[in-house]
């Protein structure tokens, strides 16, 4: 939606599960929580990034997507409507370049 937009900058060795965490629990903090799409899909997604410790598993992935997706076109503010480019961008590079902490560690 207009007025979402934002732009993250991180240094090439960023952990992006850890980004994607820290961003989940800033959206987290900044929900009006009014919408139960965008609460509970915070909530949830915030969650699921805490349960995937050092890698995202599929089971993960599928959920994330469908929690979402039911943001991007349930929710009725702007937060809530754009979290979901964010997060889906952060986890899209997680997943072409497999990149944690304890990945690069042991590698």
């Amino acid at each position: 939606s207009m007025g979402t937009g934002a732009i993250n900058g991180a240094p090439s060795h960023v952990d992006y599960l850890e980004f994607a965490r820290i961003g989940a629990e800033f959206f987290l903090h900044e929900s009006c929580v009014r919408c139960t799409p965008c609460r509970e899909g915070i909530r949830q997604l915030n969650k699921e990034l805490r349960r995937s410790k050092d890698r995202v598993h599929e089971k993960s992935v599928a959920r994330s997507d469908r929690i979402l997706t039911a943001m991007e076109v349930g929710s009725a503010c702007g937060l809530g409507q754009g979290m979901p480019t964010f997060l889906r961008s952060i986890l899209d590079l997680y997943h072409k370049n497999g990149r944690t902490a304890n990945e690069r560690d042991h590698n």
